[in-house]
């Protein structure tokens, strides 16, 4: 369950990061 549940983790997490530097980025424009 660890190792299927890791890569998954790893996914969201850059998603969120991905997520988070576009917010940064249309804040930062405006």
């Amino acid at each position: 369950m660890a190792d299927r549940l890791g890569p998954e983790a790893q996914e969201i997490d850059d998603r969120e990061k991905q997520i988070i530097s576009e917010k940064e980025t249309i804040e930062g424009t405006f």
